[in-house]
């Protein structure tokens, strides 16, 4: 049986080996609980790359994800992923606020999905705490991205 250490160690390594979308290796963070679950993020698209639980005297993955960082850059299921500014379609990545008309990026045929062509899914999100316990990551969205409208701030507290 593998032990918690090597699993992570291996993880680690399959999603580091090969560069992310902005051309540098992700960072991957784990985290643990008095009861033995594990949890591991990285920093691209504040993904939620694994939820390890101890049952039945051995630990027990619960989550899908691509098993390594060149497959994670090929998909298209989001898995783990933030989205965003958005989550799900836009028709035609027209909308209208205020009788004042948008066109954002379309990346699904002629809609846009997920946050468009360069979503958060695909952002380095910024490491602003990090225990054995607790991880907290930032990410700030300009005035323009992807055609959105004004700057945003957004955070991510998981313990």
């Amino acid at each position: 049986m593998i032990s918690t250490n090597e699993r992570l160690s291996a993880m680690n390594d399959a999603m580091t080996e090969v560069a992310s979308f902005d051309g540098e290796p992700a960072k991957v963070l784990h985290l643990k609980n008095a009861s033995g679950m594990t949890a591991s993020f990285m920093d691209i698209g504040a993904t939620w790359l694994s939820c390890s639980l101890p049952l039945s005297g051995e630990q027990r993955e619960v989550l899908l994800r691509s098993p390594n960082m060149a497959e994670h850059t090929r998909q298209g299921a989001y898995f783990g992923s933030v989205v965003g500014r958005y989550a799900n379609r836009i028709d035609k990545g027209q909308f209208e606020i205020g009788g004042t008309s948008y066109q954002v990026t379309c990346n699904n045929g002629e809609n846009a999905l997920h946050g468009g062509v360069e979503g958060f899914d695909k952002r380095r999100w910024r490491i602003d705490s990090h225990t054995e316990s607790t991880l907290v990551l930032s990410l700030q969205s300009e005035d323009g991205d992807q055609a959105f409208r004004e700057q945003q701030a957004f955070e991510l507290s998981i313990s």
